[in-house]
């Protein structure tokens, strides 16, 4: 790790965590990241107690959408400002900014930062230490990874909300039509009597005569 970007995000979501273990099918989305880690020892050997290897979440909130259009206009005028909006270099002038004028820093504090493994180790573990280093290097690569999990920089910020809405209504047919006589039974026998049966049963008769 070279870059105050990447530093900085490894130092909150790992801490003093050692990491362990080898990162595989590691994504980054607008306000989280998601990966696998296998034992170091055997990677073809998958780990964990449902028999497959454990899986790592890294939650965040995201920018204010407000806050970061303020940042972009006011940067469109300072050369060193705009490379960090654009992911150009890991602007530690872009940090400072976030943090002081506006109070979102870029790396958010670790209290803010939820650590999710499936060892459920309490997110402290050495396999939430390995995805954070996995991604610090991947930032020093690709600063604008950075960007996308706090949801701004190009990043779509819809991809976070979709995840918690539902699909489309599936067609709905036309209406089914009521069981002959469905009235008159709902309602039940009137009292009156038509020879031997209530009204009510000789109107039903009725019905399914005139249906069929």
């Amino acid at each position: 790790m070279t870059g105050p970007w990447a530093r900085h995000f490894a130092a909150a979501v790992a801490g003093d965590a050692q990491a362990g273990g080898t990162v595989r099918a590691l994504r980054v989305d607008p306000g989280a990241i998601f990966a696998d880690v296998a034992d170091v020892a055997d990677v073809a050997e998958v780990v964990g107690d449902d028999g497959s290897s454990c899986r790592v979440a890294v939650l965040a909130p995201l920018l204010s959408e407000g806050v970061w259009s303020a940042v972009e206009r006011f940067a469109r005028t300072r050369a060193a400002l705009q490379a960090g909006v654009e992911a150009r270099v890991q602007s530690e002038q872009l940090e400072h900014l976030l943090a002081e004028d506006w109070e979102e820093p870029l790396v958010p504090e670790p209290a803010s930062i939820a650590r999710v493994c499936t060892c459920d180790a309490g997110g402290e573990c050495e396999h939430v230490a390995a995805v954070a280093y996995a991604v610090a290097e991947a930032i020093d690569d690709d600063p604008s990874l950075l960007l996308r999990w706090r949801g701004v920089g190009g990043a779509d910020r819809a991809t976070a909300a979709d995840q918690w809405r539902g699909g489309p209504l599936p067609e709905i047919d036309g209406p089914r039509p009521w069981p002959p006589g469905a009235i008159l039974m709902r309602l039940g026998e009137s009292g009156i009597r038509v020879g031997d049966a209530d009204v009510a049963e000789v109107l039903r008769r009725a019905y399914v005569a005139f249906r069929g």
